[in-house]
């Protein structure tokens, strides 16, 4: 085999951030256990999970985000980052409704030209590689910094710079951070981020009016249960740190990666192929060109399982049986590979699997 003969490095997991909490901490189970790799990406940005940690450090576990409604009723909002309408619509329209019918101030900052329906008036143009640096200067201006001589240094107009940090300190305010933020943010960027959210009183203990968006639909729940690199359940952090999604592409283009587990659709993997792969996907079209194996997955209404919003809210879907379906659980799946790969896992419900993952370290962490 791959494993015994080239050792688990070898080898890698990927998901495209859809599969339920229980699903993800069982494929990183089976990932770290059976598999022996940290190669593991079930769906999360590295810079997102670091800003994740960072806000959750300082509000503390079980802290919600800001909801549609609070965003809706906010007397203050400030968008970071492009395209939210394109990735997060209902986020979008809880803006559009702040701002039309509850008269919110709404300022976006972002690089790239766009519609933006409600708030077209309140655009801060500013390139996506250069938002950190804003936000750096706004917290320098919490600080009792001199406002020119902030957005001097960033090459902002002082006006809009003092705009903004008024906005973010206004006490029913909503920061929201789109995953374009994200996708150009180093980690000078995060530490801007969070401090400026902190030092504006938008992120305390037990208070979080951040909200922070992943292109993937379920980051929160794949990253709590452990189905990121060098990021164990709980979001505990692990001493070795595997491959991201980046690096897992880029190892099996250049052979690093000799086998490969794909579950449903992970992003771009249209041309992804290593020597082995195997997935596990609910049409032929979103299986990797000459895939293997390939194994059924179930229709989206059908699937089992829980699911943590980007408000890190709990919501389940166990209610299926008015929806047959003949294909075997994805949750169970995972369970069938690993005992083909030789594990004794006994988990008779999903229920069972919830009750491991709570005993997990830093389970306090997040809500299964």
């Amino acid at each position: 085999s791959i494993k015994s003969e080239e050792g688990g490095d070898a080898l890698a997991v990927l998901a495209g951030g859809k599969v339920s909490n229980e699903e993800a901490y069982l494929l990183q189970k089976l990932a770290r256990e059976i598999l022996g790799t940290e190669n593991i990406d079930l769906g999360a940005e590295r810079m997102w999970l670091k800003a994740v940690r960072r806000v959750l450090d300082i509000c503390g576990p079980g802290t919600e985000g800001p909801t549609p409604r609070a965003i809706s009723e906010a007397e203050a909002i400030v968008i970071a980052g492009s395209g939210l309408d394109e990735s997060h619509p209902v986020a979008a329209m809880a803006v559009s409704q702040a701002a039309r019918y509850g008269k919110a101030a709404v300022v976006e900052i972002a690089g790239r030209e766009e519609p933006l329906i409600a708030w077209d008036s309140s655009m801060i143009r500013i390139a996506d590689n250069r938002l950190g640096t804003v936000l750096k200067a706004a917290a320098e201006i919490f600080e009792n910094k001199s406002g020119s001589e902030a957005a001097a240094a960033v090459q902002v107009e002082e006006e809009n710079l003092e705009k903004i940090c008024r906005l973010l300190s206004m006490p029913d305010s909503v920061m929201i951070v789109t995953p374009e933020y994200f996708v150009a943010a180093e980690e000078d960027d995060i530490e801007a981020l969070v401090d400026a959210g902190e030092k504006a009183g938008m992120l305390a203990r037990g208070r979080n009016r951040m909200l922070l968006l992943s292109r993937f639909s379920n980051a929160a729940g794949t990253a709590a249960a452990g189905g990121a690199p060098g990021c164990g359940p709980g979001l505990q952090k692990l001493d070795k740190n595997g491959l991201d999604r980046e690096g897992i592409h880029k190892a099996v283009k250049n052979g690093r990666i000799r086998g490969l587990l794909v579950f449903g659709t992970a992003g771009e993997q249209g041309a992804l192929k290593a020597p082995f792969t195997a997935a596990v996907c609910g049409h032929y079209s979103e299986a990797p060109p000459g895939a293997d194996y390939l194994f059924p997955a179930r229709q989206a209404v059908t699937r089992e399982g829980c699911f943590l919003n980007a408000s890190w809210q709990l919501r389940c879907n166990e209610d299926v049986e008015g929806f047959p379906d003949e294909r075997l659980s994805e949750w169970r799946l995972i369970c069938d590979l690993a005992g083909a790969m030789g594990a004794k896992w006994e988990y008779s419900s999903l229920e069972k699997v919830r009750e491991e993952m709570k005993k997990k370290a830093f389970v306090e962490q997040a809500e299964f």
